[in-house]
């Protein structure tokens, strides 16, 4: 007798799985200073969540629209077409949020020193404001130099413009070692204290 292959159950590994319904996704507040960052890591959540339906999208994306910034996309919102309303809204949003170069220069120029930062997160800062191409310019480099350390600068002022993430991953290696350094001469001040009490 001959067996039909249709008739053969499947072994249990090869059992198709149940189509998993997508997870609720928590954004973060709109980031109105970088507005296509946040639609690129938001994007990023809707796929590890499932999220693929316009109408979805749509919906978890006003809920992170600051109640301030409603009145402003007001128009947007009403506007947005039932077929796709996230790819119209992201779009029309990214349009009108926009940064001009003379405002992202502006805010260059103003931006706070690295402080706690890793030079390559200040870097990372300065380039969402930095108006397209001017990384591989001389002011850009500057700019970077000047809001570094003292100690930091005096090792880089002198380095000639040139790849700025190379320039921002030299800073990191001499971040590491400026760091490495103070704690261990505030250990060594630290413990002579500790001796003069003995």
């Amino acid at each position: 007798m001959e067996i039909d292959p249709l008739d053969v159950p499947l072994p249990e590994d090869d059992v198709p799985l149940p189509l998993q319904q997508p997870r609720d996704v928590k954004l973060p507040p709109f980031w109105t200073m970088r507005p296509r960052t946040w639609f690129i890591c938001v994007e990023g959540r809707f796929r590890i969540c499932g999220i693929i339906d316009e109408q979805a999208r749509f919906d978890h994306v006003m809920t992170a629209i600051p109640p301030e910034m409603v009145s402003q996309v007001l128009d947007l919102i009403k506007a947005a077409p039932e077929d796709n309303p996230y790819t119209y809204f992201k779009h029309q949003l990214l349009t009108t949020k926009q940064l001009s170069n003379y405002e992202k220069f502006n805010h260059l120029v103003k931006m706070e020193p690295m402080g706690s930062r890793k030079p390559s997160q200040l870097f990372h800062d300065m380039l969402e404001v930095c108006p397209l191409g001017m990384e591989l310019t001389l002011p850009f480099h500057y700019f970077f130099i000047q809001q570094l350390l003292p100690s930091l600068r005096n090792q880089l002022g002198e380095t000639k413009p040139g790849d700025p993430r190379s320039l921002a991953l030299c800073a990191d290696q001499l971040w590491v070692i400026h760091a490495a350094s103070s704690s261990t001469i505030a250990a060594a001040v630290k413990i002579h204290a500790c001796f003069k009490y003995l």
